[in-house]
């Protein structure tokens, strides 16, 4: 807070920065003596409060829960509303200190704030708005969408599946359940995504959720059943329908598989019991322990031998083409993808689709039997030399976020400025360098990237440097692991009843815990999935992390290599570098859970605040 206070009062930026606080109440309870809720208001849905300077903040309110703050607001309000005629100029108020506004949903508005102040503001669902409130709250951006719009989506989705294979009688009341980036319908047992966004290369994510689920088919264990089964991915061409509001002209990637059912734990949590959460941590680091040590898909997919990969299984994907074409040129990554799997795709000209069926939903306990696309799995003996291959993606993938995520880090505020100033001198010039096969993948001499780093000297550094280029070191025969990619909250389901009839040793169903979304599924270093794991989705609860990685060593039977210090430095300085690194910010989120880490005068400090129990797991 005193951070805050001090760069109020010396601050003058365009838009400047205020505190947001949703837990106002049970953090500081007397404040609430100061703030009752007017008695036109009675339903209390949400409070929050945030000290803002003065400064302008402009957000929309779609649901009386959605906030969106818009750049550069003031360059608005100084340069765009002088030449606004007077009837499109919106209506102004000077809200004076106890006063109270009602915005209605779905009313643009701005904030101008004339000298420091407190706000409290409280989302409000009256009984008329209660329907509309309760569809956005349920089906995100995607309830927005005009009518016009639904209907061409139900169209493309009863084309998607029927090139599936599925018979399906669509109701006009058919909703998406998540928008945006993706647009998701769930008819009946079954999910079909849409990849709204990424152009033709988005098929890259319906491919990665694919071999994701080929790979986990094939090696059926407890895993198996709290993921989704990939029926069928292909594309759809809406160039013949009305797609105005829609967005896209261009082929729409979509994949088909079955539903995972349960509530998204970040909805769940308020919910969950301390022991719960604690079981839920648990069955996290036993599910993660599983996919982090599923063997990648076969060398033919890979590209470890001289011809090139077709597909490279990381989020790096500019460029790859992996997207099905119903309509002109059959050949591409996809078309290379396809022969190499020896699978065939069924094109129906006329509906404008492109599809690969991959097979029918099997009970996860049911034995395994070899199918063509499970073919994609096969363990493949990697040698020394087509590892360090594998590792090349994923270190070119973190070079290239120790070049941008500085500026990145900067731009957004996620770090106090004396910390940001710190960057540079903490973080590896070489971030590669923390791999496995490193000095396959380093483009510099392991000492230059990581003499530096505390804990590590240039002595032991260079020894290890020296018996892991001579291939002494266990280390310079392991492969990259699976990576979920996103394992936020939202992506992580729990089922309800959570622990009934439970039979598990973590005192769970179990599928009380499902993964679902593998559009982002790659292969890499195990840890930079979890430090997303128990940051967002753990929100930095230490007892939480200790029961996630405990159970990780009690699944696998001993600690992997992803769990220890690498090449002398620890695993904390390895985790919080990928912290740094990450392109999701976690940086930030790390701060908003541990708001006492903003009194940390280094970086050193911060690692050792977070991570540092890492170093003795």
């Amino acid at each position: 807070m005193n951070d805050y206070l001090d760069y109020s009062e010396r601050q003058c930026d365009e838009d400047p920065l205020y505190l947001f606080d949703s837990h106002f109440g049970s953090n500081i309870p007397e404040i609430l003596s100061d703030y009752n809720v007017p008695d036109i208001f009675p339903k209390d849905l949400f409070g929050v409060m945030g000290q803002k300077p003065p400064g302008v903040h402009t957000w929309v309110d779609d649901s009386n829960d959605v906030l969106w703050d818009g750049p550069s607001s003031l360059t608005w309000f100084l340069e765009v509303y002088p030449s606004l005629r007077v009837e499109e100029r919106p209506v102004e108020i000077i809200q004076r200190p106890g006063e109270v506004i009602f915005v209605p949903g779905g009313w643009w508005h701005m904030v101008l704030n004339l000298e420091a102040s407190v706000a409290v503001t409280q989302n409000f669902a009256s009984e008329q708005s209660l329907g509309r409130v309760i569809q956005c709250l349920a089906y995100g951006s995607a309830a927005q969408l005009s009518d016009e719009s639904k209907k061409t989506w139900l169209t493309l989705l009863g084309r998607a599946l029927s090139a599936s294979g599925m018979e399906a009688s669509l109701k006009d009341s058919q909703q998406p359940i998540a928008g945006g980036s993706s647009v998701v319908f769930q008819v009946s047992n079954h999910i079909c995504k849409f990849v709204a966004k990424g152009g033709e290369a988005g098929a890259a994510r319906t491919w990665a959720e694919a071999l994701a689920s080929a790979c986990l088919q094939r090696h059926r264990g407890p895993l198996t059943q709290c993921t989704p089964q990939v029926l069928a991915l292909g594309s759809v061409d809406p160039c013949n329908l009305d797609t105005v509001g829609l967005g896209v002209t261009h082929a729409l990637p979509f994949v088909n598989m079955t539903a995972c059912l349960g509530t998204p734990l970040d909805v769940a949590r308020p919910l969950l019991t301390a022991n719960s959460r604690q079981s839920i941590a648990a069955r996290l680091g036993r599910l993660t322990g599983q996919l982090h040590s599923l063997p990648l898909p076969d060398a033919r997919l890979l590209g470890t031998g001289d011809a090139a990969a077709p597909f490279t299984l990381w989020q790096s994907r500019d460029g790859l083409d992996l997207s099905f074409r119903p309509v002109g040129a059959e050949t591409g990554s996809a078309q290379a993808l396809l022969e190499h799997l020896e699978l065939q795709q069924h094109v129906d000209t006329a509906a404008g689709t492109a599809c690969v069926r991959l097979g029918s939903p099997v009970d996860a306990s049911s034995p395994v039997t070899d199918g063509e696309f499970a073919k994609a799995t096969v363990e493949t003996a990697l040698d020394e030399s087509a590892a360090r291959r594998l590792w090349r993606p994923f270190a070119d993938f973190l070079r290239e976020r120790r070049r941008d995520a500085p500026g990145e880090l900067a731009w957004e505020h996620s770090l106090p400025r004396r910390l940001l100033g710190q960057l540079e001198a903490y973080l590896p010039p070489n971030p590669a360098a923390f791999l496995p096969n490193a000095c396959a993948v380093c483009s510099t001499d392991l000492r230059t990237c990581t003499s530096h780093v505390n804990g590590c000297t240039e002595q032991s550094t260079a020894a290890t440097h020296s018996s892991t280029a001579a291939g002494a070191s266990p280390e310079s025969v392991y492969a990259p692991s699976w990576l979920h990619g996103d394992l936020i909250a939202q992506n992580i389901l729990v089922a309800e009843p959570l622990d009934t009839g439970a039979s598990c040793e973590d005192g769970l169903v179990p599928d009380a815990v499902q993964l679902i979304d593998f559009g982002d599924a790659g292969h890499g270093d195990p840890l930079y999935d979890l430090v997303l794991l128990l940051i967002e989705a753990l929100r930095c609860e230490q007892p939480l992390w200790e029961a996630c990685l405990s159970s990780t060593v009690k699944e696998l039977g001993e600690r992997p290599w992803w769990l220890c210090a690498r090449r002398g430095v620890p695993l904390s300085r390895v985790a919080m570098t990928y912290t740094l690194l990450h392109e999701q910010d976690l940086a930030s989120a790390m701060f908003k859970a541990m708001p006492d880490l903003w009194r940390l005068h280094s970086l050193h400090a911060v690692e050792q605040e977070v991570f540092g129990r890492l170093d003795n797991l």
